[in-house]
């Protein structure tokens, strides 16, 4: 008999070092596994994460670029209108065998000209169309990194409380499987139940094993959104809000005309009108004015004053000129075909623009009756996770008395699993449409 104590004494003490060793990873919201105790660990709520990701993706840091271009653009695009100028001079000398005196020159030249036309006016609104279209692109850029660093923060949120959620089941299962064990040791059970209970307890370490990896993996690419290395130690500090009940005249009220999406579509239509307004512009005759003055010097330059204004001949000229085109007034001429095609442009854009907005509020109504439905489940929910638990003790009492079986603490345990996995995933799904409908009117709070 004391062999026995000794050998239950033995199989519990190593049964706890298992779990040591299996554990892995704390509980709550950390954000890396393994930190050594030097390393600096850097806690990010969602909004210091939205931050960083602005500061530091290198994709949105392309879009800023784009938008100083498009401002670059913008600034040269009144150039046109300036008259382009130039100035000259020259310089000679020479002479013959039979001259005896040098022969030299010198002169100079400025000109100016100006080339005036429909197409110059178009050519400058587009410039500052393109540069109003960066801004709504560069705004759907931010609000796109920010759905996306928030809809990765709170999935590795989830996926945190997932494994803790396992490990309470592992350590039910062991602590389950260190009683049968234990009445195994003093033929109070058969070896099935031992070899189920041992069954139950170690597959369920693979399991955690594989969420810890695919927490790693989700960890890595959030930190590539931020623009963090992978090495840099993270913890997430937020959790996973509650459900709140959301009024649906409010939602009703909005409109998703706000959306970014819908506001590039829009830009993009009125840069099609204007291209069709600047293939237009070839009907229209275009101005070209031109202004020159030229003054040789009289003298030797190399010997005579050149700062003397009577030694210097000016003459100058203007001129002007109107040229008509005749071929863009041609049937199916290269201009009609361009300007029907970039009519059809426009329309096609418009279809677009029309078909998104439709989805859009489709998405709208779909993501309100989600967030309806889940609200009025939760509580369902949160009642099933209250009786799972309470059944779960019941079950362990009566098994640790002798009173119940092992397939009724098994079949608990799973129900308290299933019963938290539920009210877990409610909590998120309710979180990621909630974010969806935000994104798609864009808004900060409902």
């Amino acid at each position: 008999m004391i062999k026995k104590i000794w050998l239950i004494i033995f199989i519990i003490t190593g049964a706890v070092l298992f779990a040591e060793n299996e554990a892995g990873k704390p509980a709550g919201n950390t954000g890396e596994t393994g930190n050594t105790a030097t390393e600096q660990v850097m806690q990010l709520d969602i909004g210091k994460a939205v931050m960083l990701a602005e500061e530091n993706n290198l994709l949105f840091a392309n879009s800023v670029i784009d938008l100083q271009n498009s401002k670059l653009d913008l600034s040269n695009a009144w150039n046109q209108f300036i008259p382009g100028p130039g100035l000259s001079a020259s310089l000679g000398t020479g002479g013959s065998e039979q001259a005896t005196e040098r022969q030299t020159s010198l002169g100079l030249v400025f000109r100016a000209s100006l080339n005036v036309s429909a197409a110059m006016i178009y050519n400058a609104r587009q410039a500052v169309l393109d540069y109003r279209n960066g801004t709504l692109t560069l705004e759907q850029a931010r609000k796109s990194l920010a759905y996306n660093v928030k809809k990765s923060y709170y999935n590795l949120i989830l996926l945190v409380d997932q494994m803790e959620l396992l490990k309470k089941q592992i350590d039910k299962a062991r602590s389950a499987f260190e009683t049968i064990l234990l009445k195994y040791e003093l033929n109070i059970v058969p070896e099935i139940d031992k070899l189920k209970s041992e069954y139950a307890c170690k597959s369920l370490i693979p399991d955690y094993d594989k969420m810890q990896n695919d927490y790693s993996a989700a960890l890595l690419e959030f930190k590539h959104l931020l623009g963090l290395n992978g090495d840099v130690g993270v913890q997430l500090t937020d959790t996973i809000p509650d459900i709140r009940a959301i009024d649906d005249k409010q939602v009703s009220g909005l409109s998703v005309q706000n959306n970014p999406d819908i506001q590039v579509l829009a830009g993009n239509i009125r840069s099609s009108e204007n291209q069709v307004d600047l293939a237009r512009a070839s009907y229209y005759p275009s101005l070209s004015l031109s202004y020159s003055y030229s003054s040789s010097f009289a003298g030797d330059p190399f010997t005579d004053n050149c700062f003397d204004g009577a030694n210097w001949n000016g003459s100058w000229s203007a001129g002007i000129g109107v040229s008509i085109p005749i071929d863009s007034y041609l049937p199916y001429s290269s201009v009609q075909t361009a300007i029907a095609q970039k009519k059809n442009n426009v329309i096609k854009n418009k279809n677009i623009l029309q078909d998104t907005i439709d989805k859009k509020q489709m998405s709208a109504e779909n993501i309100t009756a989600t967030l309806k439905q889940v609200e009025e489940s939760y509580d369902v929910l949160k009642i099933n996770s209250e009786i799972s638990d309470r059944a779960y003790v019941l079950a362990r009492q009566l098994f640790d008395t002798g009173a119940g079986s092992y397939q009724d603490v098994r079949q608990a345990e799973n129900d308290v699993m299933d019963a938290n996995l539920k009210l877990l995933n409610a909590r998120y799904q309710y979180t990621m449409s909630y974010l969806d409908l935000l994104n798609l009117f864009n808004i900060d709070e409902l």
